[in-house]
This record gives structure tokens, C-alpha cells and sequence, in this order.
């Protein structure tokens, strides 16, 4: 960590008769304080080991006041050092994290985000996400959180949250959006399926299958309009088996236990050895970014909302 910045040093201390202390004495005792040690002291504050004793003695000699033992080389604080150190310590500590604070914003590598994802985008996905993103910002701490999409958008707006991700359509305009990717619901299938070489999955193809997809009470609007596309059609999801999680979709196909009707999980298909087909008509489920309105994102924001994109196209090739 680098030393205070000199623009605090010339600040005056305490009057102690008719000397001060400078807060650069101040600063030693704190370090001295804080390591344990005087050459702790030194490397925090980026000085020598000689400089540290020779202040620390002068903060002993003008207060009048034994502030450490010396013991087999070692300095153990007296209670009126402990006294001392606590008058002082807050504020020091305060400096530091300021300090250090502005270093992680200055080269971006900085500060927290927070970011929630919809439990259907998958951990497959959200760890190609933010495995591209720690590539360029390696220092980043980012808190992760599983929520459903109302949630996310009530968070959001809230400004809880930094990013929420689901699949809309979207159209609130308390958040600011950002589309990831124009997905559409696509017809995921076993391998060897009699549909797989199909151009295009219509209703008309399903009607002896036992379709898997959400609940239509679920929160997701894409989840509607498929819904309602399929009554159009006389035919409905089988309420044996529910999820509104389009991987666990994926996993119960690669299992038998029907074919489902889902935006695409790119990641999943090959490792589980399903096909994904075409399906119409066309389902709209993009892939969204939201954001909170009446502020700019910040810069590591900005940078996971990329790291996102460049995933997703990558995959989609």
C-alpha cells in the first residue's frame, strides 16, 4: 500500500508544551500500531526502518509517555498506547480505505458489482459470463445472486442491484435494458428423435409428444406466448413435470422424458447430447441486461455487460 499522500502531512497535531506532533507522527504510531512491528510500520508506509524508530522515539519523548515495551527486540504497547491507538484509529483507517479505494477505480479493477441472474439462465452460462469478464478485470469482486425476474426488477429499480439478466420480452421502463442476445424458443429434442432433421418444429409436429416447458403462470412473458401458441393448436405442456428453469429443461430431455420448449442454453446442448431445432411460430425470449435508470453504469458494469455479449455471440456461431 502506498503512504499517505503528503497533502495530509502538513496538517498540525496535537500541542504537546510547546511542540507539535505532525500527523506524520501520528501515522508511525498508527502503523507501528497496526503491524505489530516497526518494520511493518516501515513497508506499509513505504519508508525506512531507522526513519520509523526515530519518530516513534520523538512521539515518546514529547507526550512524556512510555507507549511500548521493548522486549527481545520485539515492542509490546502499553495500555496508554492502546489508549492512544484507538483515539486515532478510525480516522487512519478511514484514509486507507479511501486510498485504497481510488487505486481500484483508477485501473478498473475496482469496487463491488452486483449482478443477478434469472435460476434459467443456468451455472454453465453465468460461468462462461464471468469467466470472460475476470479475464480483464482479475481484481473485480462481483456478488452473485439467483432471483426470479419480478425480483430482479424490483431490486433493480431499488438500485439493490447493479445487473439483473433474464429473458424477456422486456418493456419496464423503470429499468434501462440492454439486449444480450435476440433468442427465440427453440424445440430441444433427444438425439435420434424422429424431428431432428427437421427444418422447422411446428405444433402440428407435437401432437403426440409430451411437451415440457414452464408453468404459464410463471413469470417469465415468453412462457405466455408460447402457452398461448400451443392452445391455439389444441395442445398444452404436461403438467407431470414443471420448470421454469430452461436448463433443468435440457436435463430432462437428455433423461427421456419428452422434448421442451425453451429458450437456448448453448452450453447445454452438446455436453448433454440433445439437438435444438427451430420452432414455429416465433417466440420471442430475448436475453436481457437491466439496469437501473437516472445514472450511468459504472465502468466494471459496463465491461461484465461486453463480457456477456461476446459470450453469447461466440456460442452462437
Amino acid at each position: 500500500m502506498e503512504p499517505i499522500k503528503a497533502s495530509f502531512r502538513h496538517l498540525a497535531g496535537p500541542v504537546i508544551g510547546h511542540q507539535r506532533l505532525s500527523v506524520r507522527h501520528l501515522e508511525v504510531f498508527w502503523a507501528v500500531m497496526r503491524t505489530g512491528s516497526q518494520s511493518g510500520a516501515a513497508e506499509l508506509l513505504g519508508i525506512s526502518q531507522p526513519a520509523v524508530s526515530k519518530m516513534l522515539s520523538y512521539v515518546e519523548q514529547r507526550t512524556e509517555i512510555t507507549l511500548f515495551f521493548r522486549s527481545r527486540g520485539k515492542l509490546i504497547p502499553s495500555d496508554e498506547a492502546h489508549i492512544f491507538f484507538h483515539s486515532i484509529e478510525e480516522i487512519f483507517d478511514r484514509v486507507y480505505k479511501t486510498e485504497t479505494l481510488l487505486d481500484d477505480l483508477r485501473y478498473r479493477a475496482a469496487g463491488e458489482i452486483s449482478v443477478a441472474f434469472a435460476p434459467g439462465i443456468g451455472g454453465e452460462l453465468i460461468g462462461a459470463f464471468l469467466a470472460a469478464f475476470r479475464e480483464a478485470h482479475p481484481l473485480s469482486h462481483v456478488r452473485v445472486k439467483l432471483l426470479n425476474p419480478p425480483v430482479i426488477l424490483e431490486r433493480t429499480t431499488r438500485r439493490e442491484i447493479d445487473i439483473g439478466v433474464y429473458h424477456g420480452p422486456m418493456g419496464d421502463v423503470s429499468v434501462t435494458s440492454v439486449v444480450l442476445s435476440e433468442d427465440v424458443v427453440v424445440c430441444i429434442l433427444p438425439r435420434g428423435h424422429r424431428l431432428c432433421d427437421a427444418d422447422v418444429v411446428t405444433p402440428a409436429d407435437l401432437r403426440s409428444e409430451n411437451i415440457l416447458s414452464g408453468s404459464s403462470i410463471g413469470p417469465e412473458t415468453w412462457m405466455h406466448a408460447l402457452h398461448g401458441a400451443l392452445n391455439e393448436h389444441g395442445l398444452r405442456c404436461k403438467p407431470l413435470i414443471e420448470s421454469i428453469h430452461p436448463h433443468l429443461l435440457y436435463e430432462f430431455v437428455s433423461k427421456g422424458l419428452g422434448i421442451a420448449l425453451t429458450p437456448p442454453v448453448p452450453v447445454l446442448a452438446e455436453r448433454l447430447g440433445v439437438v435444438e431445432r427451430p420452432f414455429e411460430p416465433t417466440i420471442k425470449a430475448p436475453l436481457f441486461a437491466v439496469m437501473p435508470v437516472g445514472r450511468p453504469p459504472a465502468q466494471t458494469a459496463t465491461s461484465l455487460i461486453r463480457s456477456m455479449q461476446k459470450v453469447l455471440e461466440r456460442l452462437s456461431r
